[in-house]
C-alpha cells in the first residue's frame, strides 16, 4: 500500500509540474468548438479522461477504451451554455465477444433564433449549429493494452448555408497491473475542410495524452488522472481530476480543466448512473452539466462463461453419443450371432457391450441364456452315444479353430476357444499347454506395457501413460499394481491441470485464488515440489519489502546478474536464467520483477517436461 501511495503522489507531482508551463502557453490559434469534452463524469474530473475512458464517453476521449467495456452502454449528456446555446452529447457502446467493441456517438453545439441585422434593421432570425458524429471501434491487444479508431462526420450550418467533412481519430490505451494506465488520443489527425460560403478552414488536430492511477479498498475506490492537450498552433493545456467511489454507488469528483475548477457527483443504481458536473468561469457565469448512462445486456465476462459451459456440455453430449452408438453397434452384432446360434461370438460381443455399460440388462440376460443353452446342449449330447460323437466333433472343431487362431497370433480369441475345450474336458493337455503359453505371452505383453507406462510417467506424459495402462488392464484386470499406477497418473493429470489454473491466476495477479488451488493440490500430494515452491515464493513475496527496478539498477553487480538472466531466458536456457535470478533474490527478496521472471521460466521448464 505504501508503494501505491508513492506512485499516486509522484503522478500528481508530475501533473502539477507540467501544468506550470501548460497554462502559461500562448493562447492564440484555433481550437475545435468541441474541445469542451463529452459526458458529465469526465467534465466533473476536469476532462482528465484519456487514460480512463471506461464508459460510453470513450468514443470522444479515447476510442481504445471501448475494448475494455463489459456492458453495453447508452450515455446521454446535456449542458446549457450562454445566450441560449446548448451543448449535447450521446453515445451507444456495444462490446461484442471475441471482436472488440463498436460505438456510435454525436455532439451538437447550437444556438437557435439568432437575430440577423444589417444597417437598415432586423432581417430575421437564423440557427447556427455545429455537429460531430462518430463511428468508433476499439479492441484489446494482448493483456496490457487496447487500440481504437473513430471515423467522424462533421457538419456546420449557418442559416441557409451548410457544409460538412470527415476526419479520423486514433487512440491507444495501456495498463500496468490494473493500477496504472496510459492513454493517447490523436483527434482529427486526418480531416477535410469546412467551408461556409467563400470562407473555409481545416480542423486543427488535437493530441491528448494522459495518465491515471487507481486504488481500491472494500468500500472505497480512488481514481487520479491527468491529461495534457496539444492543439495545432496552440501551446500545451493541462487537465487533472480525481474521483472517489463509495461502495460503487456514490461518486464524488473534482478537477482542474485548463484554467477552471470543476466539481462533480454521481450515483449508480443497478443498471443506471446519473452524473452532475459544475464548471466555474473567471468572467462568465458557471455552467451546470447533467448526464445519464444506462447499462444493459450480459457482460462480456458472463458471455465468456456461458460459451465455455456450452462447449463443455456439447463435448459431453458428443462423447455420450459416441458411446451410445458403439453400444448399439455391438448389440446389433451380438444379436445377429445370437439369432444364428453362434453362441461364442455372441458372448464376446455381449461382453464388449458390458465394457461400455456394466449394467446393460439386455447383454447380461443374453449371456445367461447362452450359458444355460450351452450347458443344456452339452448334457443332452453326453447322455447318448450320439452325444459322445457330437462331443468329439465339437472338440475337434474347437481345437481346429483354436489352433488356427493361435497360429495367426489372435491369442485372445484362441484362449476363448481353448477354454471352451476345457469346459468340455478339463484335462485336455494341449488346451492346458496352449492356455499356459498364451498366459505367458500376455504376461510379457503386460510387463512391456507396464514398462512403457512407467517411462511415460517418468516423462510426465500421464495421458499417454493412462492409455497404455488401460491396455495392460484389459489383458490383466486383476493386477492391483496397474490400478495403482492408473490412479497415480490420473492424480498427476489433475495436479498438472490445477497447476496451470494456479499459474494462470498468478499471471492475472489473483494470488488469493492461486493459493486456494495450491492448497487443493497439496491435499492430493502434500509433497508436490512445484506447489511448495510457489507457496514459498508467495510467502517470501508477502514478507519481503518490495524492490523496484530502479532500486535494483542502483546495484550494478546484481543488475548485471538480472540482465544476464534475461539474456539466458531469451536463448531458451531457463534453468541457467533461474540460477542467475535466484542469486539476485538472495540479496533482494522483495524484487517482484525477478520473482515473476523466475515463475515464467519455471512454467516453461514444466511445459518442456523438465
Amino acid at each position: 500500500m505504501r508503494m501505491m501511495y508513492k506512485k499516486v503522489f509522484l503522478l500528481i507531482s508530475l501533473f502539477l509540474i507540467l501544468s506550470t508551463g501548460a497554462d502559461a502557453a500562448d493562447p492564440s490559434g484555433r481550437e475545435s468548438l468541441f474541445i469542451l469534452g463529452a459526458g458529465a463524469r469526465p467534465m466533473g474530473m476536469g476532462g482528465a479522461y484519456t487514460a480512463v475512458a471506461d464508459d460510453g464517453s470513450a468514443v470522444y476521449y479515447n476510442p481504445a477504451g471501448l475494448g475494455y467495456l463489459e456492458y453495453r452502454e447508452l450515455t446521454l449528456f446535456h449542458t446549457p451554455l450562454y445566450e441560449g446555446t446548448n451543448y449535447m452529447f450521446g453515445s451507444l457502446a456495444y462490446p461484442i465477444l471475441g471482436f472488440g467493441a463498436v460505438g456510435i456517438g454525436g455532439l451538437r453545439l447550437g444556438t437557435d433564433d439568432v437575430v440577423f441585422r444589417d444597417r437598415l434593421g432586423t432581417l430575421g432570425t437564423f440557427d447556427y449549429t455545429n455537429g460531430q458524429y462518430w463511428l468508433s471501434y476499439g479492441i484489446r491487444l494482448f493483456d496490457f493494452g487496447a487500440a481504437g479508431i473513430n471515423m467522424k462526420y462533421l457538419n456546420q450550418s449557418l442559416g441557409d448555408l451548410s457544409t460538412s467533412t470527415g476526419s479520423v481519430d486514433l487512440g491507444l490505451l495501456a495498463q500496468y497491473r490494473d493500477m496504472l494506465f496510459f492513454g493517447i488520443n490523436a483527434q482529427d489527425i486526418v480531416s477535410g475542410e469546412l467551408k461556409l460560403g467563400s470562407a473555409g478552414e481545416n480542423l486543427p488536430y488535437n493530441i491528448k495524452a494522459g495518465l491515471a492511477a487507481t486504488y481500491g479498498t472494500a468500500d472505497l475506490d480512488f481514481l487520479v488522472a491527468g491529461d495534457i492537450d496539444k492543439t495545432e498552433d496552440i501551446g500545451l493545456k493541462f487537465h487533472i481530476g480525481a474521483e472517489v467511489g463509495i461502495k460503487e454507488i456514490f461518486f464524488l469528483r473534482g478537477g482542474y480543466d485548463r484554467s477552471e475548477i470543476t466539481f462533480g457527483a454521481g450515483v449508480q443504481y443497478k443498471f443506471a448512473r446519473f452524473d452532475y458536473a459544475y464548471k466555474g468561469h473567471a468572467e462568465l457565469d458557471p455552467t451546470h452539466r447533467l448526464g445519464v448512462s444506462f447499462f444493459f445486456g450480459p457482460t462480456i465476462s458472463e458471455q465468456k462463461a456461458k460459451r465455455v459451459e456450452r462447449q463443455r456440455i456439447e463435448e459431453a453430449q458428443r462423447a455420450e453419443e459416441v458411446r451410445r452408438e458403439r453400444i448399439e453397434e455391438l448389440e446389433s452384432k451380438a444379436d445377429d450371432f445370437y439369432q444364428n446360434e453362434v453362441w461364442d461370438s455372441a458372448v464376446v460381443y455381449y461382453n464388449q457391450v458390458l465394457a461400455y455399460d456394466t449394467e446393460n440388462i439386455h447383454a447380461i440376460t443374453r449371456i445367461r441364456e447362452i450359458s444355460d443353452k450351452l450347458e443344456s446342449r452339452a448334457r443332452e449330447q453326453l447322455d447318448t452315444r450320439a452325444g459322445e460323437l457330437a462331443f468329439e466333433r465339437l472338440m475337434r472343431e474347437y481345437s481346429a479353430t483354436a489352433d488356427s487362431l493361435y497360429r495367426s497370433g489372435e491369442y485372445e480369441k484362441a484362449r476363448v476357444e481353448y477354454e471352451k475345450i476345457l469346459q468340455l474336458d478339463s484335462s485336455d493337455s494341449q488346451a492346458l499347454t496352449r492356455i499356459s503359453e498364451i498366459e505367458d505371452h500376455f504376461d510379457r505383453k503386460v510387463d512391456s506395457l507396464k514398462a512403457r507406462a512407467e517411462t511415460l510417467i517418468a516423462e510426465n506424459e500421464y495421458a499417454e501413460a493412462l492409455v497404455v495402462l488401460n491396455k495392460a488392464q484389459e489383458l490383466n484386470p486383476d493386477d492391483a499394481g496397474i490400478t495403482r499406477r492408473m490412479e497415480f497418473a490420473k492424480t498427476r493429470l489433475l495436479i498438472d491441470r490445477k497447476l496451470r489454473d494456479a499459474a494462470g491466476k498468478l499471471d492475472e495477479g489473483d494470488t488469493v485464488a492461486a493459493q486456494v488451488i495450491f492448497q487443493e493440490i497439496l491435499e492430493l500430494d502434500p509433497e508436490e515440489p512445484v506447489t511448495l515452491d510457489y507457496l514459498e515464493q508467495l510467502r517470501k513475496e508477502s514478507e519481503a519489502d518490495q524492490i523496484s527496478i530502479n532500486q535494483l539498477k542502483a546495484d550494478s553487480e546484481y543488475w548485471n546478474l538480472y540482465l544476464e538472466g534475461l539474456e539466458l531466458f531469451g536463448d531458451g536456457k531457463y534453468q541457467e536464467a533461474i540460477e542467475k535470478w535466484e542469486m539476485v533474490l538472495e540479496k533482494y527478496p522483495g524484487s517482484q520483477d525477478t520473482r515473476e521472471n523466475i515463475r515464467q521460466a519455471r512454467l516453461r521448464l514444466r511445459n518442456q517436461g523438465q
